[in-house]
């Protein structure tokens, strides 16, 4: 009796491991890729609504190109994704603003307050009259730690520009007046206004409408 049962017990085993489970398996799997294309397709065809006709592009160039700029709501994961990512549309509207026919042959010398880790350098460099770049940021370690970012790179000596373009790194603050400041053509603050304390956001005004007087002042800040 114990043997009969044995026996049932190994054959049914063979039944399962080699007739049942592969067909299980198979329906599983069928199932699992038809429920993962059907959320690609969906993201797709999301994607494709929302973004502009006859753009199949799909690296971030640094040419600031408005129609190209798209918000996708992914539907799935809720989340909301801007293409280009934000910080770069932020940079390309600096540069938008710089390259305007009005400001040409005007910008020779460019401050930077809050330059972090000097992203907008190689955006500078494609000004052909900018031939100054002073870098201002309150946190010293964090200058130091990101400063060859603004040593020359090797593009820089075989496609040389017209003119000398030097860069200057200063540990300051954008609301105390500093004289290294003085002539400065354009004055630029990406996201830094919104960082500052009340009493420390009243002083910029006069800091950079009364004592460094540039020509033109660029400053971002978050709209939401």
């Amino acid at each position: 009796m114990i043997v009969f049962f044995h026996m049932l017990y190994y054959v049914s085993s063979i039944i399962w491991n080699r007739v049942v489970k592969p067909k299980l398996f198979a329906i599983d799997s069928n199932e699992s890729e038809e429920s993962e294309s059907k959320q690609v397709e969906k993201r797709t065809q999301l994607y494709e609504l929302e973004r502009p006709e006859n753009d199949n592009s799909t690296e971030y160039d640094d040419d600031y190109d408005p129609t190209r700029d798209v918000c996708v709501y992914d539907l799935l994961n809720g989340k909301l994704t801007f293409v280009p990512p934000l910080y770069i549309q932020r940079y390309q509207a600096v540069m938008k603003v710089l390259t305007q026919d009005q400001h040409a042959g005007r910008v020779h010398k460019i401050a930077e307050f809050g330059c972090a880790e000097f992203a907008m350098f190689k955006y500078y460099k494609k000004l052909p009259s900018v031939n100054r770049v002073l870098f201002v940021d309150i946190d010293e370690e964090l200058l130091v730690h990101k400063s060859e970012r603004v040593m020359p790179l090797t593009c820089d000596y075989l496609i040389q520009r017209d003119s000398e373009l030097s860069a200057s790194l200063f540990c300051g603050d954008v609301s105390v007046p500093d004289e290294r400041m003085n002539d400065v053509d354009v004055v630029v603050a990406i996201e830094l206004i919104e960082h500052l304390y009340p009493p420390t956001l009243e002083n910029v005004p006069y800091n950079l409408f009364g004592v460094i007087q540039p020509y033109l002042i660029i400053i971002t800040t978050p709209n939401g």
